[in-house]
């Protein structure tokens, strides 16, 4: 409802500061979100509700940011949170609920598919930066995200695709490389980017491998 209502006032739209004041929000939120985490992983304190709470703010303040056309600032954000992405990685158990609608994962899915329909349009360095902050942590929650109705699996696995073509050879060979790991346990649970890893091999190193068919 008042998503509904913030769309309905144009004014609101153009308004710099209102855009500033969201993306202080979206500040506020990651940093209550990395500590959070950080809290969970290191102490054993269950703070599961809090964060799935500030991941529902986040998707709630991309989706007016992704409105008033105004994305790209947070998509730089997110692309530049490495401590989260790791604790994620290591400690998800003590993060999380299994296949949680809050899943941090979510909100990387949700840039993708919202980068990938032109409607955010961040700069090649930050695309580049979330894809390698953040593949590995996608990846592994994959099999659930691929369940998620905002999920949109063709328009997330082109997007990374077309991301993958603009790493270096060395950063494609290690995104490759952490694929086919997650391919090789889980198959259709898992990203298929073999068209992408294909369309690169034209452009890298032979000692980059392809995945097999």
């Amino acid at each position: 409802m008042v998503l509904k209502l913030i769309r309905d006032h144009d004014s609101l739209r153009s308004n710099v500061i209102c855009n500033k004041n969201i993306l202080s929000s979206c500040e506020s939120c990651l940093n209550s979100l990395l500590n959070l985490c950080e809290i969970a992983a290191k102490n054993y304190v269950n703070r599961k509700n809090e964060i799935a709470l500030e991941v529902d703010n986040l998707l709630w303040l991309v989706d007016i940011l992704v409105d008033w056309q105004a994305g790209e600032e947070f998509a730089r954000m997110w692309a530049n949170q490495q401590v989260l992405a790791n604790l994620l990685m290591k400690y998800w158990y003590r993060i999380e609920f299994e296949n949680s609608c809050h899943s941090i994962n979510c909100i990387t899915a949700r840039l993708l598919v919202n980068i990938g329909n032109g409607k955010i349009l961040p700069e090649k360095n930050t695309r580049q930066l979330l894809l390698k902050t953040w593949f590995r942590p996608l990846a592994n929650d994959y099999s659930y995200l691929r369940k998620v109705k905002s999920f949109d699996q063709k328009v997330v696995e082109e997007n990374i695709e077309r991301m993958i073509l603009e790493l270096t050879p060395e950063d494609q060979q290690s995104i490759l490389l952490a694929w086919l790991e997650y391919f090789m346990k889980n198959g259709i649970d898992c990203p298929d980017l073999r068209k992408g890893f294909e369309a690169g091999a034209e452009e890298t190193p032979p000692n980059l491998s392809l995945p097999l068919k």
